[in-house]
């Protein structure tokens, strides 16, 4: 009687370490198999990414990878710089001016008054008008009503004089517009208007449809007549001397009757040229309403 109950206990226990084994394997199972399935995921991201590195020619080995890093990275870091001295160089011609009288751009952009453009494009016309080069607002788009940026209607100004300087310079002479005449004072009567035409201002983003600016251009329109050194030698004198007045624009016709006369043929000929502001790096400010910005030119 009591064989047979041990028995029967036995084989409870043994049942009872069966039944657990097989919950606890269960359980396992259960309770690893998403980490297994996590670590074969895992598995097969690297094995992905390891042959998408061989596929591109990058080293797997960590050190030779870090090495390549730092080496891309001193690079960029050359490019940076190289781009910001190009940039500076491009954008420094009126640089000396700005600093001489206002020490620095933010200055000059918060404090130059609408006195200050009154009295440079007053005196600019003047001495144009001493060298017979007459200036109509229909024509060249400026004058003392003009609407903009006070510290932008000067640097348009300027750059209309360093051109007009230079292609005197160079020989050359302002052409006139028989059609459009400005009357002069104190010479009574009325001149021809000179071909000198301020475009609208561009401003340039870094991304495309960026809102803030960084870069400035402003494009001066002037048509001159001249011999083809005279054109050689103006062309030159835009980028000499500390100068970046791109062309964008160029158009020549000869006169026929300078073909006929004989000798070196004079020519008329259409530039537009730009000069270049940066504006202070944080400091970069909206355009004007109602000027489209354009995405900073690949290579500038």
């Amino acid at each position: 009687m009591s064989m047979t109950g041990h028995r029967l206990t036995y084989r409870d226990l043994a049942g009872l370490a069966l039944f657990s084994t097989l919950a606890f394997a269960a359980a396992g199972w259960i309770l690893l198999q998403p980490r297994r399935n996590a670590v074969a995921e895992a598995r097969g991201t690297v094995h992905e990414l390891q042959n998408r590195l061989a596929e591109s020619g990058y080293p797997l080995d960590s050190e030779r990878l870090a090495k390549l890093a730092e080496e891309n990275r001193r690079r960029a870091e050359a490019l940076s710089r190289q781009s910001d001295e190009i940039l500076r160089q491009a954008t420094a011609l009126f640089d000396r001016r700005i600093k001489t009288i206002f020490e620095t751009n933010a200055k000059f952009r918060s404090e130059v008054s609408r006195l200050d453009f009154q009295d440079e494009f007053t005196r600019t016309e003047e001495a144009f008008r001493g060298r017979g080069i007459h200036l109509a607002e229909g024509v060249s788009n400026l004058s003392m009503n003009s609407a903009a940026p006070n510290y932008q209607l000067v640097l348009q100004v300027w750059t209309l004089k360093e051109l007009v300087d230079l292609a005197a310079g160079s020989g050359l002479t302002i052409a006139r517009d028989p059609l459009v005449r400005v009357a002069v004072p104190g010479e009574g009567g009325d001149r021809p208007a000179a071909k000198l035409s301020v475009r609208p201002m561009r401003a340039y983003t870094i991304h495309k449809g960026g809102r803030q600016p960084y870069l400035l251009e402003f494009p001066v329109r002037l048509t001159v007549w001249g011999r083809l050194e005279n054109l050689c030698r103006f062309l030159e004198s835009l980028q000499a001397g500390g100068r970046f007045l791109p062309v964008s624009r160029l158009e020549i016709q000869v006169q026929a009757q300078s073909v006929e006369r004989g000798g070196s043929p004079v020519m008329e000929a259409t530039f537009e040229c730009s000069s270049f502001y940066r504006l202070d790096e944080g400091e970069a400010e909206a355009a004007r309403p109602g000027r489209e910005n354009r995405a900073l030119p690949h290579g500038a």
